[in-house]
């Protein structure tokens, strides 16, 4: 069963974008970087803030709920490879 509530589904969206901006910050927190990327996050990116967000086994447990945000992620982030690119 899909995230049926549309409100639930973009506050969790804007929870892992959250947390992707976050793990942004870490290269610039060890020094490794001069300055933060402002950049929207990718694909990969908003993938793994997601695994940091939401605990393994509740995420394989409701795999197919997870759906739309998946969705969010294709309709709103580019793949790497586009990001390179550009």
């Amino acid at each position: 069963m899909p995230l049926c509530n549309p409100y639930f589904s973009e506050r969790l969206y804007d929870a892992v974008l959250l947390f992707a901006y976050a793990n942004s910050l870490f290269d610039y927190a060890r020094n490794e970087e001069q300055t933060v990327s402002t950049d929207r996050p990718t694909r990969r990116e908003m993938d793994t803030a997601f695994k940091n967000a939401i605990d393994f086994r509740f995420r394989v447990a409701n795999e197919e709920r997870f759906r739309p945000l998946y969705g969010h992620f294709e309709r709103r982030h580019e793949n790497e490879a586009d990001h390179v690119e550009n």
